[in-house]
């Protein structure tokens, strides 16, 4: 039982980073999941005859049988706003009381004068629900009920190429939810921008959408100005998208198109457990030999740069390590010890760790990889109130990485508090929700350490469950700001169940769809879709997203010489543990929503009020 398991039984939390995966990862048989949850469809309590629609932001989650109010008139536009280098988005809600057998989505080019952006740019994604049944208090979710969150493209490519969930069906008298993508290159001029959105279905005259897009002089950075890390665990991706069964060129498309998702999303992502081959004096730790030319065809072109159209690469990469590398019986390699129970590493896991930081950085510095910021991730979540020796692993491990001297730095899930013996060791502290206390956290910062934080749940961050609000993950960003936080995290991206398009329940009762923001394209067909080579998006991916372009705005302003902290505390009056609550659930907000705006339409204004003070900046004479 890992510490996560033990804490959140013993403290009757909420489930932290997930469980020790073995390291042999491929081959490990999964768990068997159970059936999906059967509960009737919801279904409007009222439905206009014909098609109707609405408009609605991205930060909102429709559930099939909400009552949306009166339906958008015709021809009303959707207004949209951007900088260049962002990505804007709204949902489109249909619904008919006869239901239809065939719906298809067409969009235009988006034209300001002669110049355009085109349709072939915009993603339309059909939205598809899980059942959530309730959960404990505790964890601040929604009622029972279905919610969206699998993203399934219309087009494998955008408009014109192979369908994927087009066309689709209109069940009767319930909501179907249709999620449309508006990135804004870097190179687009400002101005307004107008295009169309057409929705035909059997039966019913063809409803059109007109579009008005106002792309702003702004642009926003291509390399995130927070840094965001989502790995994925080897067995799950590797089962799900039957990546053992391919071969080699067409296994390593698909990781890119892991690797492409992630960028497009401005986070960072990798396979935890995938190192380079490596050769082991395991009674010693010396390291006799290494072959990195399949992790090189792997991630080399993620990490120089150049397989993203803005060949910038990753700001964060985890060159090493893993929950019980090298230090558990019956996984190679083991340099002896237990991680389980000792309280300092092994002379010869000492040696191997301090060797292979040495070998990483010296193969990174000599492929031109000095971008992404490297990590050693040695421990998961040490248990120092149970068991205090265990500062002294850290401890050990702070030695060995720092002995290689290549500035590899050394991750520890935990807070500065947990452990005074730890202070000193530790180069990026990543605390859960509850556990980050801002002004320690600032203490060690003014050292030159890292402090970032990983998921809980409301009051701390918001939720990163299915039955979240829409705007849980967008917060993300903002309380980074709100707390100076280097980074944030979420401790997997793939923690898939047998059918995840399905079954909700994938770690816990109280953290449905727990670890997933990807889900796997090889298994659409479960939902009666042709299969995809590569990962579908999810709400909760397209949330996080929305709260690190936000980051953007912020962080531009700060740099033009404005302050955003008056918006960003209107928005987010306080977060994380920022009284240092202990125990945490002492919180007074504790089973309640966390202290910042639950309205989505405050979060669009504030992002507005942040993008006229950079325009109003960016008017000022030079001086």
């Amino acid at each position: 039982m890992s510490a996560r398991v033990r804490r959140t039984l013993l403290a009757l939390a909420c489930a932290g980073i997930g469980g020790v995966l073995a390291w042999s990862a491929r081959i490990q048989p999964m768990p068997r999941t159970a059936a999906p949850v059967v509960a009737p469809p919801e279904t409007r309590a009222a439905t206009p005859s014909g098609l109707a629609l609405w408009i609605l932001p991205d930060s909102v989650k429709v559930r099939p049988g909400a009552d949306l109010g009166a339906p958008s008139a015709p021809d009303v536009p959707v207004r949209l706003r951007a900088a260049r280098g962002e990505v804007v988005a709204f949902q489109v809600a249909l619904a008919s009381l006869e239901g239809s057998a065939r719906v298809t989505v067409d969009v235009s080019d988006l034209r300001s004068g002669a110049r355009r952006i085109e349709r072939g740019r915009l993603g339309v994604f059909l939205e598809t629900v899980l059942y959530c049944p309730e959960v404990e208090a505790k964890f601040v979710g929604l009622p029972a009920g279905e919610y969206p969150d699998p993203l399934v493209p219309l087009w494998e490519n955008g408009p014109g190429t192979r369908p994927v969930a087009s066309p689709f069906a209109l069940p009767a008298r319930r909501n179907q939810m249709l999620w449309v993508d508006v990135p804004v290159a870097h190179d687009v001029p400002a101005g307004l921008y107008l295009g169309r959105l057409t929705i035909e279905a059997a039966g019913v005259p063809a409803r059109g959408v007109p579009l008005e897009l106002t792309v702003d002089a702004i642009e926003l950075p291509a390399r995130p100005s927070l840094a965001a890390w989502v790995p994925l665990y080897e067995t799950r991706l590797w089962q799900r998208e039957g990546l053992g069964e391919l071969a080699e060129p067409e296994r390593r498309a698909r990781l890119f198109a892991y690797w492409r998702m992630a960028h497009e999303h401005r986070f960072a992502t990798q396979v935890m457990e995938q190192e380079p081959e490596l050769r082991w004096d395991e009674a010693t730790g010396a390291l006799l030999g290494e072959d990195w030319s399949g992790f090189d065809a792997d991630y080399g072109p993620m990490l120089d740069g150049s397989l993203f159209p803005d060949a910038t690469p990753p700001r964060l990469f985890k060159v090493g390590g893993f929950i019980a590398w090298g230090a558990e019986p019956g996984k190679r390699p083991h340099f002896g010890g237990d991680q389980r129970r000792d309280t300092t590493p092994t002379a010869a896991h000492r040696r191997a760790v301090t060797e292979y930081a040495a070998a990483a950085a010296r193969h990174f510095d000599a492929k031109g990889w000095t971008a992404p910021e490297r990590f050693m991730y040695m421990l998961d979540e040490p248990p120092l109130a149970e068991r205090p020796g265990l500062a002294g692993l850290v401890r050990g491990y702070g030695e060995a990485i720092h002995a290689a001297g290549a500035g590899v730095r050394h991750l520890v899930t935990m807070g500065p508090h947990e452990s005074a013996g730890a202070r000193g060791f530790v180069d990026i502290w990543a605390a859960w929700g509850a556990g980050y206390r801002p002004a320690e956290m600032r203490a060690r910062q003014a050292l030159g350490e890292r402090a970032w934080f990983y998921q809980q749940h409301e009051p701390f961050v918001g939720g990163h469950s299915l039955n979240d609000e829409g705007l849980a993950l967008r917060t993300w960003g903002w309380i980074a700001r709100r707390y100076g936080v280097d980074a944030v995290f979420l401790w997997v991206g793939n923690f898939w169940n047998e059918d995840p398009y399905r079954v909700a329940r994938n770690w816990s009762d109280g953290q449905l769809g727990n670890g997933a923001l990807f889900y796997p394209g090889a298994m659409l067909p479960s939902l009666g879709f042709p299969a995809l080579a590569g990962p579908v998006s999810s709400f909760r991916m397209k949330a996080l997203r929305r709260g690190l372009l936000d980051y953007e705005y912020m962080a531009l302003l700060d740099r033009l010489g404005g302050d955003s902290g008056p918006v960003v505390r209107s928005l987010v009056r306080s977060a994380l543990n920022e009284a240092g609550y202990d125990p945490y659930w002492n919180h007074p907000l504790w089973t309640k929503p966390g202290d910042w705006s639950h309205d989505p339409a405050a979060w669009e204004a504030a992002r507005a009020r942040l993008a006229d003070a950079i325009l109003e900046r960016l008017r000022e004479p030079a001086r």
